[in-house]
């Protein structure tokens, strides 16, 4: 999937949508992902997994930090 497909999950979803289908997602891409979405202005609490590489999670998309929810 491309980024602006996670975007559009979370515009029909929520976080836990988005978080859902990133979860999927393994090692660099993953990360990628995140990256992206980042730069787009999603919140990413970022975590080491074991040592080998960085995962996280979306916390907050940028219509929730605007105070808009769906």
């Amino acid at each position: 999937m491309n980024i602006d497909q996670y975007i559009e999950i979370y515009h029909r979803t929520d976080v836990d949508g988005l978080n859902d289908a990133v979860g999927t997602l393994e090692g660099e891409h993953h990360t990628e992902v995140l990256k992206s979405l980042e730069a787009r202005g999603f919140d990413i609490m970022w975590r080491s997994e074991g040592g080998k590489g960085t995962a996280g999670v979306v916390v907050r998309g940028p219509d929730e930090k605007l105070g808009f929810s769906h």
